[in-house]
C-alpha cells in the first residue's frame, strides 16, 4: 500500500497524513462535512509532495495535495514560517532574507544560461560553483546573471499559487530578455519551475546539471571511491530520473557505487521540504533516510539537489551518522581532475 512508504506516515503513523487519508480530508471538505480548519492546516503541510504516492497511485496525488494547500491558504489558515518566506520573496526576490544579489559564479556572457537558484545561491553558494566550474570543463559556454530572478516553485509548492503566477511573468520576460538558447540548473526544483515554463513556450530547452554532463560525455579519471546515491524527489518521481545519475556514476572507472535499500522510484524523501517549518519531522524522516546510508560500507552519500544536500547534513551533524553527503559536481570534478 502506498501508505507503508510514505516517509511522513512511516514517523506519525496517522492514517489522515498518507495519500488515502489526505484524500479523505479533500473529500470531506468538498462534501462540506467540515470546513477549513487548524487540522486541516497541519495535514495539508505534513505532507513532503515527494511524489511517493504519486508513483504508487494512479490518481495526480501531488496535483491535489497543491490544490488543497492552495485553498487552506485562500482560506487564511497559513502558517507563520512559509508566510515569513512569502514576505521575503515580495520584498527581496528570495525567500530567505538576502538582500543583496546573487554571487557572480559564472561569466556574463555566452549562450547557455546556467541558472542558480536561490538555495544553492544563498545556502550552499560553494557547491553552485563548483557546479558552474564543471559545465566550463565539460565545454558548455555558460554565463550567469547575478539579477537572477526566484524561480518561484516554492509558491507552487506551498500553495501560493496566485503569488506564483506574477513570478512566473517575470521570469518568462526575465529569461527572453538573457537572450539564452539552452538553461542549465543544478536544482531540481528550479528544474521543475523551468519545465513548465518550457511546456508552455515561455522558456527555452531546460536541462538539468545530470542530463547536461550525460549529453557533454566527457572522459573520467578512476575514482577510488565508495559511493551510495540519494534520489531527489523531483528528479526521480515528478521527472523520472531514475537511471540517468546512475549511467553517470557508472562512467567513473574504478567508483564502488552500492544502491541504498529504497532507491529510485521507491527512494526514501530526506526530509528537506519541512526544514523550515517543522525541523522535528524533517529530522525524523532524514533519519530514516540516513540510516539506510550507514546500513552501507560506504562513507559517500552523493546527490544533486541543494534541499537535499542542505537537509541530509544537518541531520548527518545533528545525529552524528557520520557520511559525507556529496553534491555530484564534486564528485564529477575529482573524477576530471
Amino acid at each position: 500500500m502506498c501508505r507503508e512508504g510514505c516517509p511522513v506516515y512511516e514517523v506519525l503513523r496517522f492514517e489522515t497524513v498518507a495519500a488515502r487519508g489526505r484524500y479523505m480530508l479533500i473529500r470531506g471538505l468538498l462534501e462540506q462535512r467540515y470546513g477549513i480548519n487548524e487540522t486541516v492546516r497541519k495535514r495539508a503541510y505534513q505532507c513532503m509532495l515527494c511524489g511517493y504516492c504519486l508513483y504508487r497511485c494512479a490518481t495526480q496525488t501531488t496535483d491535489a495535495f497543491i490544490a488543497l494547500r492552495a485553498d487552506v491558504v485562500e482560506a487564511g489558515f497559513t502558517i507563520p514560517e512559509i508566510d515569513r518566506m512569502v514576505r521575503s520573496l515580495v520584498h527581496y526576490g528570495n525567500p530567505f532574507f538576502q538582500e543583496k544579489p546573487k554571487p557572480q559564479l559564472a561569466p556574463r556572457s555566452g549562450s547557455v544560461l546556467f541558472f542558480v537558484g536561490c538555495t544553492y545561491a544563498y545556502i550552499a553558494p560553494k557547491d553552485a560553483q563548483k557546479a558552474a566550474t564543471l559545465l566550463l570543463r565539460i565545454g558548455y559556454p555558460i554565463f550567469q546573471r547575478r539579477d537572477e530572478p526566484c524561480c518561484g516553485q516554492v509558491l507552487h509548492l506551498y500553495g501560493y499559487l496566485r503569488d506564483q503566477a506574477a513570478f512566473e511573468e517575470r521570469l518568462a520576460a526575465w529569461l527572453s530578455d538573457t537572450g539564452a538558447d539552452l538553461i542549465i540548473t543544478a536544482c531540481p526544483g528550479c528544474y521543475s519551475a523551468l519545465k513548465r515554463l518550457e511546456e508552455r513556450g515561455q522558456a527555452p530547452h531546460t536541462l538539468h546539471l545530470v542530463e547536461a554532463v550525460l549529453e557533454a560525455q566527457p572522459r573520467f579519471h578512476p575514482l577510488k571511491l565508495r559511493v551510495t546515491w540519494h534520489d531527489p524527489c523531483h528528479l526521480v518521481r515528478m521527472h523520472r530520473m531514475p537511471e540517468l545519475p546512475r549511467q553517470l556514476l557508472r562512467q567513473i572507472p574504478s567508483l564502488r557505487f552500492e544502491e541504498m535499500p529504497r532507491h529510485g522510484y521507491n527512494a526514501r524523501c530526506c526530509g528537506g521540504p519541512a526544514l523550515f517549518y517543522d525541523p522535528e519531522l524533517m529530522l525524523e524522516v532524514a533519519d530514516r533516510r540516513l540510516s539506510e546510508a550507514t546500513s552501507l560500507a560506504v562513507r559517500y552519500l552523493v546527490t544533486s539537489c541543494p534541499l537535499c544536500e542542505y537537509a541530509l547534513r544537518k541531520a548527518n551533524r545533528i545525529l552524528n551518522k557520520r557520511r559525507v553527503i556529496l553534491p555530484v559536481q564534486d564528485l564529477l570534478l575529482r573524477a576530471l581532475a
